[in-house]
């Protein structure tokens, strides 16, 4: 009798284990939803943006392609609310607000990590969504055959650039804190074919083509001995395996014999390939294969988080006539004498050794991320005043001229506003010296900020 009392209790722990497990992945697959249905909203002003940028190169010396028949007037005045839900069963914006009921279940302490970052994606989309308006206002409001007009508008482009990037970056963020709070992923052989697709998907984002060809060959490896077995479900053999054999596909066509139409050529293969041939195939919007994916492991009740889905990148395609601006930085504070100990509260990592020895008083700098893509996010401060905030560089980096003074100090302060997947911070400076290529690296943590210092040299005090 004690034995079966004592099966009974194990039984009973056992079962209460499993359950409270289900209802920790429950809770953490409403941050997984959120994050795939405001990739959603994403692709759709990502359309607008591409239109917008069509509209108004015809104004100057770029051929002017209608690529989608998208206006704002024929969506919700907000992509992640949608009131009338005519793209979502479920909003980003409901599901957003699911999220702050799941403290209880998760617990305070990895709530405190995960709602922070969700936060800052809704923030991030809801900026995205009203740079559609701010753009299409000044369309009809300005004259775009004005030079000048154009140069502002295209500014506005490139905002939108920088909120793309940096959702991506904060999506990193939430999927290296989740794998940490549940890094068991159950053993199921479509977990790793999702990695070895997605890891495609991102080198194509990255412009990384370096064991591109061996990743191809991981991923149809992979799907030749799963398809051996025969014995598939009918979402895995009609849905997901065909799926990922088209992904397979079109890699090996960038890979050997890119091909890219006429109105794509100007954003070049990586733009046309990762955001117009591949993703599709992933995403739920295509009836991509994370979609079906996500439905197997519900249904089969396989103990892993949902997968995530990742957004387009917007890029802006520049006439001739109108090139890039380069930002130029001046420095608000003159004659500055002594170097900070602290900002922000941290510590200013400061070494004599690290004084960078420059040939003008204009300062053209690169700054680019130094790692792979891990979601580091970074603000930059000169001379005290910050020109750069909450950046990513995950997929371009960042140009800009700094004025430099020519009496006193000149610096730059690295500031982490996380650390991504692999602390500290790190990026790279590239600027010239007496005719030459330079580069120097910048770390950051949550503890403390690097310093970089310029200093012009005496022979070569030059002006513009």
């Amino acid at each position: 009798m004690k034995k079966i009392l004592i099966t009974l209790i194990i039984l009973s722990l056992s079962l209460n284990s499993y359950s409270q497990s289900l209802k920790k992945i429950k809770a953490l697959n409403k941050y997984v939803n959120f994050t795939n249905e405001s990739v959603h909203g994403l692709l759709i002003i990502h359309r607008l943006l591409e239109n917008y940028n069509q509209e108004i190169n015809k104004f100057v010396d770029l051929p002017n392609y209608k690529i989608n028949n998208i206006n704002n007037s024929d969506l919700p005045s907000n992509i992640f609310e949608d009131k009338e839900h005519w793209f979502y069963e479920t909003t980003p914006y409901e599901l957003f607000k699911k999220i702050k009921s799941s403290k209880t279940v998760i617990g305070k302490n990895n709530f405190n990590i995960l709602f922070p970052i969700a936060r800052n994606m809704y923030k991030t989309e809801n900026k995205i969504n009203a740079i559609r308006f701010k753009i299409s206002d000044f369309i009809s409001k300005r004259d775009l055959n004005n030079k000048e007009e154009l140069k502002k508008i295209y500014s506005m482009l490139e905002d939108a650039v920088d909120l793309y990037d940096l959702f991506y970056a904060y999506e990193l963020n939430l999927i290296s804190a989740l794998n940490a709070m549940y890094p068991n992923q159950g053993r199921s052989p479509y977990i790793e074919l999702y990695q070895k697709s997605i890891d495609l998907l991102l080198s194509v984002r990255a412009k990384d083509y370096e064991n591109f060809e061996h990743k191809i060959y991981s991923l149809t490896n992979q799907l030749k001995k799963i398809k051996a077995k025969n014995n598939h479900s009918i979402i895995i053999s009609k849905r997901i395996i065909p799926l990922l054999e088209d992904i397979s596909g079109i890699a090996r066509q960038l890979n050997n014999h890119p091909e890219v139409p006429e109105e794509y050529l100007l954003y070049g293969k990586d733009y046309y390939y990762y955001n117009i041939k591949l993703i599709e195939k992933y995403n739920r919007y295509g009836n991509g294969f994370i979609f079906f994916l996500n439905n197997y492991l519900h249904k089969n009740k396989i103990k892993a988080l949902n997968r995530f889905e990742y957004p387009h990148y917007y890029k802006v395609i520049y006439p001739r006539k109108i090139s890039k601006k380069i930002e130029t930085i001046k420095s608000k504070i003159k004659n500055i004498t002594s170097i900070p100990l602290t900002l922000n509260g941290r510590k200013v990592e400061y070494c004599d050794q690290r004084i960078i020895n420059v040939d003008s008083s204009y300062l053209e700098i690169l700054l680019y991320d130094n790692k792979i893509q891990d979601g580091d996010i970074v603000s930059v401060n000169f001379n005290g005043n910050w020109f750069l905030k909450n950046l990513s560089l995950e997929t371009k980096p960042k140009k800009v001229i700094l004025k430099l003074n020519k009496e006193g100090k000149n610096y730059i302060i690295l500031h982490a506003e996380n650390v991504g997947r692999m602390p500290p911070n790190t990026i790279g400076i590239k600027y010239k010296y007496h005719g030459q290529n330079k580069t120097v690296l910048m770390e950051s943590d949550l503890n403390n900020s690097e310093l970089l210092e310029f200093k012009i040299d005496d022979n070569k005090q030059l002006s513009r």
